[in-house]
Formats: structure tokens, sequence, C-alpha cells
């Protein structure tokens, strides 16, 4: 069962706001910039750990980097 995302309203409007500033430019990219901010949000409340092994996993990269600069 998927997580309920809750927007703050400063979210929504930074959201907002780079849409309008993106869309000016080009509509087409603005309303795809919405659709991969709402994509990006669902695919978070579905997987919300999808990240955490990326991250766990370039910590212990830049600890294990730490430890061979300080062996040199």
């Amino acid at each position: 069962m998927p997580h309920e995302i809750f927007k703050r309203p400063q979210a929504e409007r930074d959201i907002e706001e780079c849409f309008v500033f993106i869309a000016e430019d080009n509509l087409d990219t603005g309303v795809y910039f919405l659709a991969a901010v709402e994509d990006s949000l669902e695919q978070i409340a579905k997987y919300p750990l999808i990240r955490k092994t990326k991250e766990l996993r370039r910590q212990a990269i830049s600890k294990r980097s730490d430890v061979a600069r300080q062996r040199f």
C-alpha cells in the first residue's frame, strides 16, 4: 500500500514557480516538468526507501576512500 505524500505549501509554491519559469520558454517542457514531479512523488510514495540503498552504498564507498587516503 503506497504511503501518502503531503506537499507543504512552500513546496507547492516552489513547484509552481519552477513550472511558470520553464513554461514561459516552452509550455510543453513545463507540462513535462509537472508530470515528472508527480511521477517522482508517486515513486517515493510506493517505495519510500528506494534511494536509501544508494545512499548507504555511497556513504560506504566514501568511507572506504577516506580510509584509503589515510593509508598513504
